[in-house]
C-alpha cells in the first residue's frame, strides 16, 4: 500500500481525506452554462472510487469569454442549484469540491457559425495557434472582470464549494497579463513587475474578500509553458513569492503548456510520447521558495509514481485527470491493497482529449462507461446464464468477455493469434507509441481473473461453435486495411499493417 497517497492534508480551512485530487478538466458535460445530471454522475464517480478532492473544469463567470455552449457559467446565479447538487452529492463521499475561475482571453476558436468572436487580451497581440487578433482590455473592463471573479467565487461557494481556484496559466487571459511578450500595455495594468501582476494580484484580494477565510483559495500556475514566447520559471517563481508573501492563498498547482502554439498545447495534455510526471520537478522548485502546499499533475498514473513524488517532496498532492477518467476507482484500489489491479491510463487521448476538441462528451477507449455513467452504471448480474462465444481477441472481443463473465455469464473467447491484443500489437511497435500496449495488459489483467476460457493459436470453426453450444455468438474480428476501389500495384506500395510489420 501506497501509505502517503492516503494520508490527509489541510488546504487553509479545507481538510482533504487524502493526496490524490481530480484537476480541473473540460468533460462536454455542461448544457447551456448549467450542470447537467450527466455532469454530476460523472463527479460522483469519481468522488466514490476515493478521490479526496475534484476541482471542477473551468468556468466562464463574464460576457467577455463565453462562446461556448459546454462550459459552465458562473457568472449568474442559474448555476447555484447544480453545484448545489453536485457538492451533496461527492460530499456523501467525504470528497472536497473547488471551482476552477477561467479566462482565456486571446485562445478562442471560431464561433460555432465560423464567425469570428470579439475576444480581449493585455495587448493586440494574436498567438501561434488560433492567430485571432485581439482587442486589448479597456482599463475599466479589467477591474469589471477582477469584480466579476470575486462575484463569481461568492457565487460557488453559496453554493455549497469548498473552494475556488484561479486559473493562472497555460497561456490564458491572466497569464496574458503577466507576460510581458503578450503584455504592451501603458496603464497600471502593463509596463513593470508589479504593473503586469496587478490583474491577478487584485483578483486574488478580491476573491478573498468575498469568500473570507473559511473558504480554501488557491491559484494554478505554469512555471514552463513549453514555448518561445513563455516566460521564464525564475520570474514565475517571482511572481509566486509575491503572491505567497500577500497571505490571500492556501495552495499553488502547478501545470506545464500553454494554449498559445502548438508545441505549447501539447504539453497541457501529454500524450504517451512526454515522460510520466514530467511536471514533478517544476514543482519541486516552486515548493522551495513558498509556504503554502503544492498541487501537482501532469502524466501522473501510476501509484508507485505519485507515491515517490510525495516521499521526494516535491508536492504535497499528485493530480490525475486521465487516470481517473480511466479508472475512478484508482484510490480505492490503492486503499485496498490491490494497486495491481488499477486500470493504468496510457495517455493517447483519443476520447477525452479528442472527444473535447471535437464538442463530444468526455469518454475513455478503456472505460467506455466514462461520460455514461446514467447509461451504463455498475455491472450487474445478469437474469439468466447464458453460453456466450466471441471470435477475436483484441479490445473489443477482450472488453466484451469480462463484461460477460463480471454478468454470470459462461464465455470463451477464441484467438487464431498466439497473443491477445489484436491490432494493440501492432499499435504499440510504432515509435513512441509503446504504452498504447498497457491496453492488452488492463484487459488481459482483468481477464485472468474472471472465468473466462480462452483458446489462443485457435480459429472458431462451425464444429468449435457446436460442440460448446452458444446462446450468443460476437463476432470481434475487427477491422482490417481498406484498399482502393482502383487496382493499385507495384513493389513500393503496402497497406499499413505491412508497414509496421
Amino acid at each position: 500500500v501506497y501509505e502517503n497517497l492516503l494520508e490527509p492534508i489541510a488546504l487553509g480551512p479545507t481538510q482533504i481525506a487524502n493526496r490524490v485530487f481530480n484537476p480541473p478538466h473540460g468533460t462536454t458535460l455542461g448544457r447551456s452554462g448549467l450542470v447537467t445530471e450527466d455532469f454530476i454522475a460523472y463527479h460522483e464517480a469519481r468522488a466514490r472510487g476515493g478521490v479526496g478532492l475534484i476541482i471542477l473544469e473551468g468556468m466562464c463567470f463574464h460576457p467577455s469569454f463565453d462562446f461556448e455552449e459546454a462550459y459552465l457559467y458562473a457568472g449568474s446565479d442559474k448555476i447555484i442549484p447544480g453545484i448545489t447538487k453536485l457538492s451533496k452529492a461527492c460530499k456523501a463521499h467525504n470528497t472536497s469540491v473547488f471551482g476552477q475561475l477561467f479566462h482565456a482571453g486571446r485562445a478562442v476558436r471560431y464561433s460555432h457559425d465560423g464567425s469570428k468572436p470579439l475576444i480581449y487580451s493585455a495587448s493586440d497581440i494574436p498567438d501561434d495557434r488560433y492567430r485571432v487578433v485581439p482587442i486589448p482590455m479597456p482599463n475599466e473592463m479589467v477591474w469589471e472582470l477582477i469584480d466579476s471573479y470575486a462575484k463569481a467565487a461568492e457565487r460557488l461557494v453559496e453554493a455549497g464549494l469548498a473552494g475556488v481556484e484561479i486559473l493562472a496559466s497555460m497561456g490564458y487571459l491572466i497569464a496574458q497579463f503577466l507576460n510581458p511578450t503578450t503584455n504592451q500595455r501603458e496603464d497600471e495594468f502593463g509596463g513593470t513587475f508589479e504593473n503586469r501582476l496587478r490583474f491577478l494580484r487584485e483578483t486574488i484580494a478580491q476573491t478573498r474578500k468575498a469568500i473570507d477565510t473559511s473558504k480554501t483559495l488557491g491559484v494554478r500556475i505554469t512555471l514552463d509553458e513549453k514555448t518561445d514566447t513563455g516566460m521564464e520559471a525564475g520570474e514565475v517563481i517571482k511572481i509566486c513569492k509575491a503572491l505567497d508573501d500577500d497571505n490571500h492563498l492556501d495552495y499553488f498547482s502547478v501545470i506545464s503548456g500553454s494554449s498559445s502554439s502548438p508545441e505549447g498545447w501539447i504539453h497541457v495534455f501529454p500524450p504517451m510520447a512526454v515522460p510520466h510526471a514530467f511536471v514533478a520537478d517544476d514543482a519541486a522548485q516552486l515548493k522551495k521558495v513558498v509556504s503554502k502546499p503544492v498541487l501537482v499533475a501532469g502524466r501522473i498514473n501510476q501509484p508507485q509514481t505519485a507515491s515517490e513524488i510525495l516521499t521526494s517532496n516535491k508536492a504535497d498532492m499528485i493530480g490525475m485527470a486521465r487516470a481517473l477518467i480511466t479508472d475512478p476507482n484508482f484510490v480505492n484500489k490503492v486503499a485496498a491493497n490491490r494497486s495491481d489491479d488499477i486500470r493504468a491510463c496510457i495517455g493517447c487521448n483519443q476520447a477525452c482529449v479528442g472527444h473535447r476538441l471535437t464538442h463530444h462528451a468526455i469518454s475513455c477507449i478503456q472505460n467506455p462507461k466514462t461520460g455514461r455513467e446514467r447509461i451504463f452504471g455498475s455491472v450487474e448480474k445478469a437474469r439468466s446464464k447464458k453460453a456466450v462465444f466471441i471470435i477475436g481477441g483484441g479490445p473489443a472481443g477482450l472488453k466484451a468477455a469480462v463484461i460477460g463473465a463480471q454478468r454470470g455469464h459462461e464465455v470463451v473467447l477464441y484467438e487464431q493469434q498466439a497473443k491477445l491484443g489484436g491490432q494493440v500489437n501492432l499499435a504499440e511497435t510504432l515509435p513512441g507509441r509503446a504504452e498504447f500496449g498497457g491496453v492488452t495488459t488492463n484487459l488481459t489483467h482483468e481477464l485472468e481473473r474472471s472465468s473466462v476460457q480462452v483458446h489462443l493459436n485457435s480459429t472458431a470453426s462451425t464444429e468449435t461453435i457446436k460442440e460448446f453450444g452458444p446462446d450468443t455468438i460476437l463476432v470481434a474480428t475487427g477491422a482490417v486495411p481498406r484498399l482502393p476501389e482502383v487496382e493499385v500495384n507495384g513493389p513500393d506500395i503496402f497497406h499499413a499493417w505491412a508497414v509496421i510489420q
